[in-house]
Protein backbone atom coordinates (compact mmCIF):
# COMPACT_ATOMS: atom_id res chain seq x y z
CA UNK A 1 0.00 0.00 0.00
CA UNK A 2 1.51 3.37 -0.97
CA UNK A 3 2.70 5.49 1.92
CA UNK A 4 4.19 8.94 2.29
CA UNK A 5 7.71 7.58 1.95
CA UNK A 6 10.69 9.81 1.08
CA UNK A 7 12.42 7.23 -1.09
CA UNK A 8 9.31 6.28 -3.03
CA UNK A 9 8.35 9.93 -3.63
CA UNK A 10 11.85 10.77 -4.82
CA UNK A 11 11.99 7.82 -7.21
CA UNK A 12 8.47 7.88 -8.62
CA UNK A 13 7.72 11.61 -8.54
CA UNK A 14 10.70 13.97 -8.28
CA UNK A 15 13.35 12.00 -10.17
CA UNK A 16 10.91 10.72 -12.79
CA UNK A 17 9.53 14.23 -13.46
CA UNK A 18 13.00 15.79 -13.54
CA UNK A 19 14.23 13.25 -16.07
CA UNK A 20 11.25 13.96 -18.31
CA UNK A 21 10.86 17.73 -17.95
CA UNK A 22 14.17 19.00 -16.59
CA UNK A 23 15.06 20.65 -13.28
CA UNK A 24 12.50 23.04 -11.85
CA UNK A 25 13.59 26.46 -10.65
CA UNK A 26 11.75 25.92 -7.38
CA UNK A 27 10.01 23.06 -5.64
CA UNK A 28 7.11 23.98 -3.35
CA UNK A 29 5.85 21.50 -0.74
CA UNK A 30 4.15 21.58 2.61
CA UNK A 31 6.09 20.89 5.79
CA UNK A 32 5.68 17.13 5.60
CA UNK A 33 8.79 15.08 6.28
CA UNK A 34 8.06 12.86 3.28
CA UNK A 35 9.48 15.56 0.97
CA UNK A 36 12.82 15.98 2.74
CA UNK A 37 14.79 13.85 0.26
CA UNK A 38 13.35 15.69 -2.76
CA UNK A 39 14.12 19.05 -1.17
CA UNK A 40 17.63 17.92 -0.28
CA UNK A 41 18.39 16.91 -3.88
CA UNK A 42 16.76 20.08 -5.24
CA UNK A 43 19.17 22.02 -3.00
CA UNK A 44 22.04 19.76 -4.15
CA UNK A 45 21.28 20.55 -7.81
CA UNK A 46 20.66 24.28 -7.41
CA UNK A 47 23.91 25.20 -9.18
CA UNK A 48 22.49 23.84 -12.44
CA UNK A 49 19.71 26.46 -12.55
CA UNK A 50 21.53 28.60 -15.12
CA UNK A 51 20.07 30.35 -18.15
CA UNK A 52 22.00 32.63 -20.47
CA UNK A 53 24.93 32.37 -18.11
CA UNK A 54 22.93 33.65 -15.12
CA UNK A 55 22.37 31.59 -11.99
CA UNK A 56 18.84 31.69 -10.60
CA UNK A 57 18.53 33.79 -7.47
CA UNK A 58 15.39 32.04 -6.21
CA UNK A 59 15.46 29.59 -3.35
CA UNK A 60 15.57 26.05 -4.76
CA UNK A 61 12.64 24.94 -2.61
CA UNK A 62 10.05 26.32 -0.24
CA UNK A 63 8.07 24.74 2.55
CA UNK A 64 4.63 26.23 3.04
CA UNK A 65 1.38 25.31 4.70
CA UNK A 66 -1.11 23.33 2.66
CA UNK A 67 -3.68 26.12 2.73
CA UNK A 68 -1.21 28.45 0.97
CA UNK A 69 -0.24 25.94 -1.72
CA UNK A 70 -3.64 26.29 -3.32
CA UNK A 71 -2.91 25.07 -6.86
CA UNK A 72 -1.49 21.75 -5.69
CA UNK A 73 -4.16 21.32 -3.04
CA UNK A 74 -6.90 21.70 -5.65
CA UNK A 75 -5.22 19.06 -7.78
CA UNK A 76 -4.84 16.77 -4.79
CA UNK A 77 -8.58 16.98 -4.14
CA UNK A 78 -9.16 15.77 -7.69
CA UNK A 79 -6.73 12.90 -7.21
CA UNK A 80 -8.44 11.88 -3.99
CA UNK A 81 -11.83 12.02 -5.68
CA UNK A 82 -10.76 10.05 -8.73
CA UNK A 83 -8.30 7.57 -7.21
CA UNK A 84 -8.16 7.27 -3.44
CA UNK A 85 -11.82 7.46 -2.45
CA UNK A 86 -13.20 4.96 -5.01
CA UNK A 87 -10.65 2.35 -3.96
CA UNK A 88 -11.32 3.08 -0.29
CA UNK A 89 -15.05 2.58 -0.84
CA UNK A 90 -14.41 -0.71 -2.63
CA UNK A 91 -12.47 -2.13 0.27
CA UNK A 92 -14.92 -0.84 2.86
CA UNK A 93 -17.59 -2.69 0.88
CA UNK A 94 -15.43 -5.79 1.08
CA UNK A 95 -14.95 -5.47 4.82
CA UNK A 96 -18.60 -4.82 5.59
CA UNK A 97 -20.23 -7.37 3.32
CA UNK A 98 -17.91 -10.38 3.10
CA UNK A 99 -17.75 -12.72 6.08
CA UNK A 100 -14.63 -14.46 4.74
CA UNK A 101 -12.64 -11.23 4.81
CA UNK A 102 -10.38 -10.58 7.78
CA UNK A 103 -8.40 -7.45 8.48
CA UNK A 104 -6.23 -9.56 10.77
CA UNK A 105 -5.26 -11.93 7.93
CA UNK A 106 -1.97 -10.60 6.59
CA UNK A 107 -2.43 -12.36 3.24
CA UNK A 108 -5.73 -10.54 2.78
CA UNK A 109 -4.03 -7.21 3.52
CA UNK A 110 -1.34 -8.04 0.97
CA UNK A 111 -4.01 -8.93 -1.59
CA UNK A 112 -5.95 -5.67 -1.28
CA UNK A 113 -2.69 -3.75 -1.48
CA UNK A 114 -1.59 -5.60 -4.61
CA UNK A 115 -4.91 -5.24 -6.43
CA UNK A 116 -5.52 -1.73 -5.12
CA UNK A 117 -2.13 -0.47 -6.32
CA UNK A 118 -2.71 -1.96 -9.78
CA UNK A 119 -6.05 -0.16 -10.04
CA UNK A 120 -4.66 3.06 -8.53
CA UNK A 121 -1.96 3.26 -11.21
CA UNK A 122 -4.64 3.13 -13.92
CA UNK A 123 -6.90 5.69 -12.22
CA UNK A 124 -3.99 8.03 -11.46
CA UNK A 125 -2.81 7.94 -15.07
CA UNK A 126 -6.33 8.86 -16.15
CA UNK A 127 -6.24 11.85 -13.79
CA UNK A 128 -2.85 12.91 -15.15
CA UNK A 129 -3.95 12.56 -18.77
CA UNK A 130 -7.15 14.45 -18.06
CA UNK A 131 -5.29 17.33 -16.42
CA UNK A 132 -2.52 17.51 -19.02
CA UNK A 133 -5.00 17.68 -21.89
CA UNK A 134 -7.62 20.05 -20.55
CA UNK A 135 -7.76 23.71 -21.47
CA UNK A 136 -6.89 26.38 -18.90
CA UNK A 137 -8.22 29.87 -19.50
CA UNK A 138 -5.52 32.31 -20.67
CA UNK A 139 -2.88 29.55 -20.58
CA UNK A 140 -3.89 26.81 -22.98
CA UNK A 141 -3.40 23.07 -22.65
CA UNK A 142 -0.69 21.95 -20.18
CA UNK A 143 0.71 19.20 -22.42
CA UNK A 144 1.25 21.81 -25.13
CA UNK A 145 2.68 24.70 -23.15
CA UNK A 146 4.93 22.73 -20.77
CA UNK A 147 7.71 22.79 -23.37
CA UNK A 148 7.81 26.58 -23.16
CA UNK A 149 8.15 26.63 -19.37
CA UNK A 150 11.90 26.30 -19.79
CA UNK A 151 13.00 23.99 -17.01
CA UNK A 152 16.75 23.58 -16.70
CA UNK A 153 18.48 20.82 -18.65
CA UNK A 154 20.69 18.67 -16.49
CA UNK A 155 23.92 17.14 -17.79
CA UNK A 156 23.93 13.37 -18.14
CA UNK A 157 24.48 11.74 -14.77
CA UNK A 158 23.80 14.89 -12.75
CA UNK A 159 20.50 13.67 -11.32
CA UNK A 160 21.36 11.17 -8.56
CA UNK A 161 19.85 7.71 -8.79
CA UNK A 162 17.57 6.76 -5.93
CA UNK A 163 20.37 4.81 -4.28
CA UNK A 164 22.82 7.68 -4.71
CA UNK A 165 20.31 10.23 -3.40
CA UNK A 166 19.73 8.13 -0.29
CA UNK A 167 23.48 7.78 0.27
CA UNK A 168 24.00 11.54 -0.10
CA UNK A 169 21.18 12.34 2.33
CA UNK A 170 22.30 9.83 4.92
CA UNK A 171 25.89 11.00 4.50
CA UNK A 172 24.73 14.40 5.76
CA UNK A 173 23.15 12.81 8.81
CA UNK A 174 19.64 12.43 7.44
CA UNK A 175 17.50 9.44 8.39
CA UNK A 176 15.18 7.63 5.99
CA UNK A 177 12.74 4.77 6.32
CA UNK A 178 12.76 2.10 3.64
CA UNK A 179 9.45 1.33 1.96
CA UNK A 180 7.87 -1.83 3.32
CA UNK A 181 5.25 -4.29 2.18
CA UNK A 182 1.65 -3.97 3.36
CA UNK A 183 0.51 -7.29 4.75
CA UNK A 184 2.46 -10.49 4.14
CA UNK A 185 2.85 -12.19 0.80
CA UNK A 186 2.52 -15.94 1.46
CA UNK A 187 4.85 -16.45 -1.49
CA UNK A 188 7.72 -14.31 -0.23
CA UNK A 189 11.03 -15.49 -1.75
CA UNK A 190 9.17 -17.77 -4.19
CA UNK A 191 9.53 -15.81 -7.40
CA UNK A 192 8.29 -18.58 -9.71
CA UNK A 193 5.08 -19.02 -7.74
CA UNK A 194 4.59 -15.24 -7.53
CA UNK A 195 4.81 -15.05 -11.31
CA UNK A 196 2.37 -17.96 -11.65
CA UNK A 197 -0.09 -16.30 -9.30
CA UNK A 198 0.04 -12.96 -11.07
CA UNK A 199 -0.27 -14.58 -14.51
CA UNK A 200 -3.38 -16.49 -13.41
CA UNK A 201 -4.94 -13.43 -11.83
CA UNK A 202 -4.31 -11.28 -14.90
CA UNK A 203 -5.68 -14.04 -17.12
CA UNK A 204 -8.86 -14.14 -15.02
CA UNK A 205 -9.12 -10.36 -15.18
CA UNK A 206 -8.70 -10.32 -18.94
CA UNK A 207 -11.29 -13.05 -19.47
CA UNK A 208 -13.85 -11.70 -17.04
CA UNK A 209 -13.64 -7.94 -17.09
CA UNK A 210 -11.08 -6.70 -19.63
CA UNK A 211 -7.95 -6.59 -17.48
CA UNK A 212 -6.87 -4.02 -14.92
CA UNK A 213 -8.32 -1.25 -17.10
CA UNK A 214 -11.69 -2.96 -16.96
CA UNK A 215 -11.45 -3.45 -13.21
CA UNK A 216 -10.59 0.23 -12.81
CA UNK A 217 -13.78 1.10 -14.68
CA UNK A 218 -15.69 -0.38 -11.74
CA UNK A 219 -14.03 2.13 -9.42
CA UNK A 220 -14.97 5.30 -11.22
CA UNK A 221 -16.35 7.73 -8.59
CA UNK A 222 -19.67 8.28 -10.36
CA UNK A 223 -20.66 4.60 -10.22
CA UNK A 224 -23.10 3.26 -7.61
CA UNK A 225 -21.58 1.60 -4.58
CA UNK A 226 -22.50 -1.94 -5.66
CA UNK A 227 -20.09 -1.64 -8.58
CA UNK A 228 -17.23 -1.65 -6.10
CA UNK A 229 -17.92 -5.30 -5.36
CA UNK A 230 -15.96 -6.26 -8.47
CA UNK A 231 -12.73 -4.88 -7.02
CA UNK A 232 -13.47 -6.57 -3.72
CA UNK A 233 -14.05 -9.90 -5.46
CA UNK A 234 -10.70 -9.87 -7.21
CA UNK A 235 -8.89 -8.83 -4.02
CA UNK A 236 -10.24 -11.92 -2.28
CA UNK A 237 -9.50 -14.04 -5.33
CA UNK A 238 -5.86 -12.99 -5.12
CA UNK A 239 -5.70 -13.67 -1.38
CA UNK A 240 -6.99 -17.21 -1.81
CA UNK A 241 -4.72 -17.76 -4.80
CA UNK A 242 -1.78 -16.76 -2.58
CA UNK A 243 -2.71 -19.38 -0.01
CA UNK A 244 -3.37 -22.07 -2.59
CA UNK A 245 -0.03 -21.60 -4.32
CA UNK A 246 1.86 -21.42 -1.04
CA UNK A 247 1.09 -25.02 -0.24
CA UNK A 248 1.23 -26.34 -3.79
CA UNK A 249 3.76 -29.11 -4.40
Amino acid sequence: MPRKNNITIYKQVYAAATREFGLWDKVVADGGREFYLCEFIQQYLKGFRIKDGVLSGRRPYEQTTSCKNNRVERLWQEVNKGVGLPIKHAFLELEHSNTTWSRQDQSHLFAISFVGCCVARVLLQRCIDGWNNHSIEDKGIPSQYIASKGNYDLPAGALPSTEAAVALYQGEGGQLTEEWQYGVDPLNDQLEKQQEREAKLMSALNDFIGGIEGLANHCEPQLPANQYKMLSFFSLKLAYRCLKLKYAI
